[in-house]
């Protein structure tokens, strides 16, 4: 491996990186790669996401044997959602102590004494890797996986035009000057992950069926945001194609606006009124983009849940697949024999080959005990992370860290977090253009974190003083969409009625960032250039 990446990417000018730093930058502009800004929901100032300048090769095995194994994550998370018992098991400790967990939970036990009516749930999933260096003298390469997200998993519509992005830039020429044997356009894989997505709700909708109670009107689709949306790049792509195959597709901000545009017919179909239209729309599904976060859950948040959830609209997700994506589930479903209740043994053998060593932190058992010492030694908190059962990234605990926030938490707190081992990434360079600037070889000996955007012009002239530009060391992750719809019955899953994988996502970091989030600044979207190893 490390003969093939040998020079890669090879160091070009300063003259040469600012002409295709000019291109990827009006390629995203004019294609929507952007965030949005500003004081208010009215602003129309927007900003390039992260990008890397060239793709980041990634082992061709690796990549396929990810895309294997997610229908199987697909029908494994999709057979959690619907172990009720199995779930209240492995998350009471959290519902007992008022977690996030104890809110979404007495929401479900509402509805579920009332009657769902509802059996059919939409799943748009996403499991995260990364490549796993084994320690010397053997050095393999394997895959390990981060975590699986099932609610509001984003990426999709960037990571499509990623791709695009890079096909565009080889095929033009810009990287000709190179003369790079690795950049070759077969070599990334095809990213449909837009119409993917969008194709799972289309589904959703399909299954859903004709309008019960506005039997004027073609159900539609209703995407739950967030406010001040930032990443409306990201959201806005599926709705288009939805409006493309003539389904209606409408934007609710969750809490108190979807309550004031929203109601229920005496059937519980969930209706939605748009200030544009004289009459409510009966809703086929709702898609989540916001309600990951405690803090979301005011009392009108709750209550917008709570009413989203007794509606006969398909959910993605629905509360119980919601749940499963706490990491108390993902360090469960690590012990060993456990993968076994939900998929045959030879396909619990190779998912649990993904899995990296991980830890309880509760007080009783074995593995708990454990892992508090694991966390609390400094020496061995070194080769961990912390993770909590919450959403949105940015959350976790890294290495020396640990210890420091444990004892600054009561123990009796302890058992909501699980603790992960470090994987030992693959190590790579690339030239990454992220927020805080030009990120290469220069600046990762420099140590960017102190950046200051108020005189970002002066900083890219002391890099123009330079004659060349290398790539700095980076690490990529390897996201994979799945989407998967199922039927329920009273004993459990009833039946698998969609099961495919729906594209990829593939960011890329300096190797001294912890997290990996491109919309809070931590990572770039890239795309993996597919080398046999």
């Amino acid at each position: 491996m490390e003969n093939i990446l040998a020079g890669y990417p090879p160091a070009i000018s300063h003259g040469q990186l600012s002409n295709l730093i000019f291109n990827i930058k009006d390629w995203q502009i004019t294609h929507g790669m952007q965030l949005k800004y500003g004081p208010d929901v009215e602003s129309i100032s927007s900003t390039p996401i992260g990008v890397s300048v060239f793709p980041t090769p990634f082992p061709r095995l690796l990549f396929e044997q990810a895309q294997e194994l997610q229908p199987i994550y697909n029908r494994l998370y999709a057979a959690i959602s619907e172990d009720e018992g199995w779930l209240y098991r492995v998350l009471k400790g959290l519902i007992d102590h008022g977690h996030f967990a104890a809110v979404l939970w007495g929401i479900h036990q509402q509805v579920k004494q009332e009657g769902y009516v509802q059996d059919i749930t939409l799943g748009l999933f996403r499991s995260d890797y990364m490549v796993y260096v084994t320690p010397q003298p053997d050095s393999r390469m394997e895959l390990r996986q981060i975590e699986l997200n099932t609610f509001s998993v984003a990426g999709g519509a960037h990571s499509n035009k990623a791709a695009q992005m890079h096909e565009f830039m080889l095929n033009s020429g810009n990287y000709t000057f190179l003369h790079s044997p690795l950049l070759s356009n077969n070599k990334i894989p095809k990213n449909e992950t837009i119409g993917s997505l969008a194709a799972g709700l289309r589904s959703a909708h399909t299954a859903y069926g004709q309008s019960r109670f506005v039997k004027s009107s073609t159900p539609g689709v209703l995407f739950v945001v967030q406010p001040r949306n930032v990443n409306i790049c990201d959201e806005r792509p599926l709705e288009y194609v939805l409006w493309e195959h003539d389904i209606p597709a409408y934007r609710a901000i969750f809490g108190t606006q979807l309550l004031e545009h929203t109601t229920l017919s005496p059937s519980r179909e969930l209706l939605y009124h748009p200030p544009s239209l004289s009459e409510g729309v009966e809703i086929a599904v709702v898609y989540m983009r916001a309600g990951y976060d405690f803090e979301e859950y005011s009392p009108a948040g709750v209550e917008a849940r709570f009413r989203l959830e007794r509606s006969r609209a398909i959910k993605c997700p629905s509360i119980l697949s919601h749940l499963a994506t706490f990491k108390k589930v993902q360090q469960e479903l690590a012990i060993p024999g456990v993968l076994e209740k939900f998929l045959s043994p030879k396909e619990a053998a190779i998912v649990s080959g993904t899995f990296a060593p991980m830890f309880p932190l509760d007080e009783e058992s074995i593995a708990g005990k454990t892992g508090r010492q694991l966390a609390c030694d400094p020496k061995t908190a070194s080769s961990y992370v912390l993770k909590p059962s919450l959403e949105g990234g940015g959350h976790n605990i890294y290495r020396g860290d640990i210890p420091g926030l444990l004892s600054s938490t009561p123990e009796a707190q302890w058992h909501t977090y699980i603790l992960m081992e470090m994987i030992n990434p693959l190590i790579q360079k690339n030239i990454l253009l992220t927020p805080r600037g030009i990120y290469d070889k220069v600046a990762a000996i420099e140590d960017r974190l102190d950046f200051d955007a108020d005189n970002e012009a002066e900083e890219q002239s002391r890099f123009g003083t330079l004659s060349t530009k290398e790539g700095g060391p980076t690490v990529s992750e390897l996201g994979i969409f799945g989407v998967c719809m199922w039927q329920k019955s009273s004993s459990g899953l009833d039946g698998i009625m969609l099961n495919a994988e729906a594209g990829w996502s593939f960011k890329t970091k300096p190797d001294y960032v912890d997290e990996t989030s491109v919309v809070k600044g931590f990572g770039c979207f890239d795309s993996p250039l597919l080398i046999d190893t």
